[in-house]
């Protein structure tokens, strides 16, 4: 029940956080205050107990600790921007730095460094057709230096999923999928903020803030799950 707890404890948060995108200011922001902050704090926390007994290496666990830091740093900064356009950059720059470490994840693996994009380079083709058109889509609303940040921060989201999806055959299956699903639905989380804040703007889309935060909270807890079946199952073969 141990291991369980913090997870428990981060669904708790995530429930919190979903009714204050479903309710009134300032009950609203009461409880985004409130419950945003502890979300990637507990995930980390539900990863150190499910790995501490692996002994994974030093630099792995690091990799995780700092992408996780990155994310609930990126989670703050675009909580209290409110409309501030420094704060949304330096937001966007913290989950830059989270992408690039979960690439630097997805790309390890000790059974096999094979590329699949070279046996089988369409299963490429849908992630990157998707980040290009969501790029396309917000070009015209976007001021000359968010053309470029959205431009950079496109191709480290495509990256992302495309590092997950390379894992196939690479890693135990049920940690492909979960990291795979998890990928995906954090980059269509990332694709609303962009379509909330520029193409819907001012208003944004119906239910858009709720929409936001369960494909990015799931997006993350498939990710860091996903890495736990993958440890544990390396841990298994070792022994």
């Amino acid at each position: 029940m141990k291991q369980y707890f913090f997870l428990i404890c981060f669904l708790i948060a995530v429930i919190v956080c979903l009714i204050g995108r479903l309710v009134e200011d300032p009950l609203s922001t009461y409880l985004d205050y409130i419950s945003k902050p502890l979300l990637m704090p507990l995930l980390f926390l539900y990863f150190r107990d499910n790995t501490h007994s692996l002994n994974l290496k030093e630099a792995l666990f690091k990799f995780i600790s700092m992408g996780l830091l990155f994310a609930w740093l990126g989670d703050l900064f675009l909580m209290i921007s409110k409309g501030s356009l420094n704060l949304f950059i330096c937001g966007l720059l913290c989950f830059l730095v989270m992408q690039l470490l979960y690439i630097r994840l997805f790309m390890h693996n000790s059974n096999s460094r094979s590329n699949l994009f070279k046996a089988r380079p369409f299963l490429a083709i849908p992630s990157i057709l998707t980040g290009l058109g969501f790029y396309i889509l917000l070009f015209p609303e976007l001021g000359l230096v968010l053309r470029l940040a959205v431009g950079i921060y496109s191709i480290a989201l495509v990256g992302m999923t495309l590092g997950a999806i390379n894992r196939y055959k690479k890693c135990n299956l049920v940690s492909f999928w979960l990291v795979t699903i998890g990928a995906f639905s954090f980059m269509f989380s990332d694709m609303m903020i962009g379509l909330n804040s520029f193409v819907f703007a001012p208003d944004g889309f119906l239910l858009a803030g709720f929409w936001i935060m369960i494909t990015y909270t799931i997006g993350q807890l498939l990710i860091i799950q996903g890495l736990i079946v993958h440890f544990k199952y390396e841990k298994n073969i070792q022994m």
